[in-house]
């Protein structure tokens, strides 16, 4: 895999654990907030008697998916914490390439034909060419 590749790779394993991790917090507070003592009223015996529970499920399955998400929580943590690890080891790794092949990194991580990157750094496609291949020897394992 190349560093662009994994680099695009790891911004979107980022973007869908973020959302992943807004929607479980999200659904452990609703799951909190169900058994969560209400405003008390007085009794008004002028209405008819009816039933205003909000929820049907017991407390225990509650507490179940509580659980559950606090756990899947924690887990999601953790792997947005080490993907960001990457994410700024290989950000580390571009920006130690010195300012123009860092701009040629950054043109295809943005998705930019190395044709296309010539044009609009105003140089010879031949010469973007001969800066991939010094980027490929200065990264080492992994390949541009």
């Amino acid at each position: 895999m190349t560093i662009v590749q994994e680099y695009k790779r790891i911004i979107e394993r980022i973007a869908i654990q973020e959302s992943q991790l807004m929607t479980a917090r999200r659904d452990l507070k609703k799951n909190m907030d169900i058994y969560k003592p209400a405003d008390s009223k007085a009794i008004t015996y002028d209405q008819e008697r009816v039933q205003t529970s909000m929820h049907q499920q017991s407390i225990f399955v509650t507490a179940n998916n509580i659980w559950v998400l606090t756990d899947f929580i924690k887990e999601v943590e953790e792997e947005l914490e080490e993907l960001r690890g990457q994410k700024k080891k290989l950000e580390d790794t571009i920006n130690d390439l010195g300012d123009t092949k860092k701009q040629v990194m950054m043109y295809r991580i943005k998705g930019y034909s190395l044709s296309e990157i010539a044009d609009k750094m105003n140089y010879s496609k031949r010469h973007i060419e001969r800066m991939m291949a010094g980027i490929k020897k200065e990264v080492g394992e992994m390949s541009v």
